[in-house]
This record gives structure tokens, sequence and C-alpha cells, in this order.
């Protein structure tokens, strides 16, 4: 296994943030979750540290930020929450700076991209989109936060379809469909902090995707250090 890493998870009390805690420590990298309630966190580890944070408050991160390769950020938000993401990315980013910090790894979802809405299935269009559009908005503008004043930041945008609560399928496919949370794995986390890889969005939806790192252009491929494989993405 590649050198262990230190990482900052925002997030970790959501169903997507429980599975990537678990698995970043079942490979023997150390986990600092930041969350709001720190009782909500079950899981114990000799690699787990649990801290009370505000992801929208810079001086609330800063010091918890210290010391880590990588901030991962899988946090949620309600639709009436409508500049959550964009509020809470500038708090990060900015802590991330003050911590020397470089390394960012955000999910936001496959239809912040408008293109890929155009090509929804019908139910997708006419059902779920309206109910979400808030929701994508505010991923759209965290996205573009970090595409235009982050140039400073080692950043990778992960697009996975929508999630649901099953084991890896193993199955094929390009985005737009579900995919189960089990199917996201981390592997190799060395050389995440200060790598000059360039920066980038990537849509991860394929099972065959076997490294997530910033590259240009929206393509899968073996392309950083961080890996998702199997059924799913983040």
């Amino acid at each position: 296994m590649a050198s262990a890493a230190r990482i900052a998870l925002l997030g970790a009390t959501g169903l997507t943030g429980q599975r990537l805690m678990a698995q970043a420590l079942e490979q023997g990298h150390h986990v600092t979750a930041i969350v709001r309630s720190p009782s909500k966190v079950q899981l114990q580890h000799e690699n787990l540290k649990v801290i009370q944070g505000d992801v929208f408050s810079t001086e609330s991160l800063k010091d918890a930020l210290v010391g880590h390769d990588a901030v991962m950020s899988c946090l949620g938000f309600t639709p009436q929450e409508v500049t959550a993401y964009g509020d809470s990315a500038k708090a990060i980013v900015d802590a991330m700076r003050q911590a020397g910090v470089s390394r960012f790894i955000a999910m936001t979802a496959w239809y912040t991209d408008v293109d890929s809405q155009a090509h929804a299935p019908r139910f997708v269009r006419w059902i779920l989109l309206p109910m979400i559009r808030p929701i994508l908005a505010s991923m759209r503008v965290m996205e573009q936060f970090l595409c235009t004043e982050c140039s400073d930041i080692n950043y990778t945008v992960v697009r996975p379809p929508g999630l649901k609560n099953e084991p890896p399928t193993g199955d094929g496919g390009g985005g737009g469909d579900v995919r189960a949370r089990a199917g996201l794995r981390l592997a190799g986390h060395q050389g995440l902090a200060g790598v000059p890889w360039g920066r980038g969005t990537i849509h991860a939806a394929s099972p065959h995707l076997t490294h997530l790192g910033p590259q240009r252009g929206g393509h899968d491929g073996p392309v950083g250090s961080l890996a998702l494989t199997g059924s799913g993405s983040v």
C-alpha cells in the first residue's frame, strides 16, 4: 500500500461520508472528521480523530486542517440552503490556505453539468431535476469558484450520478444513472500534498475508473494518486 495519508473529512456523518471514512481507515490512513455534531460519529478507530467544526467559518476550520495532506468534502445541504455550497467552499479554501493545505477533493453531482441534464432520462428531467435544481445551482457556484479563484488549490470535483445504499454490482456504465455508495474505494494517497498536477473537474461515474486526480477536460483515467474503483463513485 502507498504511504498513509492524513485526510481531513467534511461531511463524515452523511451516508457517503461514513463509507469514505470507514474505507480510508481500513486502508491505514489517518482521518480527522470535522463535523457539526461529534456525537453523531459512532465509529471508533485508533486512526480517527473527531472534532467539532463549522464549514462556514474559516476560523473554525483553519487550525483543524494543519498537518493534513488533503481535505475531502462529502457535504450535503437541503434545497433551502441555496448558497451553502459556495459559502462553505470559500470558508474551506480560505482555511486550507491558512493551514498550508493545497489538495481538495469535493463531491457535487452529475447534473451540475447543464449539458448532462438535456440527456437525462425523462423521470430525471421532469421530476427529479426540478426538485433538486437549487442544490445543483449551489454546487455549480462552488465549482465555478474553484475554477476561477483557486489557481493555487490542487482540486478535484467528483460528479457522481445518484447514489443508493446497496453493495457494488460491478456492472458497467457511463454517467447519469444510480450507483452504489459501496462502490467507492480509496487507493494510493501517496503524494497528495503539493503535487504539481494541475486542476480540473472529473465526471466520475464509470465502474472502470481507476484513478481520480486533477485533469482538465473531464476525462476519466489514471491521472493522480487518489483512486475510485468499483461499481460507482463517491
